[in-house]
């Protein structure tokens, strides 16, 4: 068996954040790179790998007004600053997963574009050609069809086609599978019920498979109220996989964007609470690791695969 490399993020550390790489046979980690704030901070999302060994992610935070930052990292750990989303109008703190397609040209999300403080928009899909030109291929707002707010990155096709969610609004406002085509053109693939046995609020990346089909999550509803795995196949009928238990949140009766501030929220607490432990821990820091046991693929495949968690 040849030997497979594993990659992993450590968030909110003592530090902004470093990339490490692990030899799976023998569990030796290695630090890639840190973070120091202008070229980056708090890379939430898994980067993804090119054939040439060249890492790709964003940060959700850092660069000059503290937006977030797209970078690459070379194998000889050389970084550079693709995209500072303060002088982009792309939107704001990018925190889900890139995908590159055969060109070499980034595609991925942002939760909210702000200007003076005030939001603007409600998330954006954008583009990063391998020349270094940006593209919004859509903005969202909270009266578009297509829904707002899209945590989860995107995936393409062959076709030029990219894949999406928006986790709230919609036609039934529980969020939306949307598909944009090379033209732009935007299409509603499945609008969730906020209140139906369907689901409601898919809130991560989308994963396809061989024959078309797009596989997803949904945070709530499904049979027992508790979320649920969906498939959306290639002629448009959606389904559920499979349905988690009863959840007993606190958020139950709250707005969308109550809810949307109240996770914002939660993940703030999360995030301060991973440095406090940070700061007690010995000098050389920690990291937060998860280590898959599948091999590792190309990054240009999928963007959701194990090796790049």
């Amino acid at each position: 068996m040849g030997k497979v490399v594993l990659y992993g993020l450590a968030v909110a550390l003592a530090m902004p954040g470093v990339l490490t790489s692990a030899q799976a046979a023998h569990q030796r980690f290695h630090l890639l790179y840190t973070f120091h704030g202008p070229d980056g901070g708090s890379p939430v999302a898994a980067p993804i790998l090119d054939q040439d060994g060249n890492l790709y992610g964003t940060t959700e935070g850092g660069g000059p007004l503290n937006k977030g930052t797209m970078y690459k990292l070379a194998p000889d750990g050389n970084e550079t600053l693709l995209a500072d989303f303060a002088q982009h109008h792309s939107g704001d703190k990018p925190a889900a997963q890139l995908w590159r397609d055969a060109h070499g040209n980034l595609f991925g999300t942002t939760f909210e574009t702000a200007l003076r403080g005030r939001a603007v928009s409600h998330g954006t899909v954008f583009e990063i050609t391998a020349s270094g030109r940006e593209k919004v291929l859509h903005r969202f707002s909270k009266d578009d069809p297509a829904g707002y707010a899209p945590l989860g990155g995107v995936i393409g096709d062959g076709a030029g086609n990219l894949y999406g969610t928006a986790a709230f609004g919609g036609p039934k406002h529980g969020g939306t599978v949307f598909k944009i085509a090379p033209d732009g053109a935007m299409t509603v693939l499945h609008a969730f019920h906020n209140r139906g046995g369907d689901g409601a609020e898919p809130t991560g990346s989308l994963t396809p498979d061989a024959d078309g089909d797009l596989y997803g999550t949904v945070e709530r509803g499904g049979a027992a109220g508790g979320g649920a795995v969906f498939k959306i196949a290639a002629d448009g009928r959606e389904s559920l996989v499979f349905s988690f238990g009863a959840w007993r949140g606190d958020d139950r009766g709250a707005s969308a964007s109550a809810r949307l501030r109240l996770r914002q929220v939660r993940l703030r607490q999360s995030r301060r609470r991973i440095r406090r432990g940070a700061a007690r821990s010995s000098a050389t820091g920690s990291s937060i690791w998860s280590r898959p046991t599948s091999s590792c693929a190309s990054g240009t495949a999928t963007p959701t695969s194990a090796c790049s968690r």
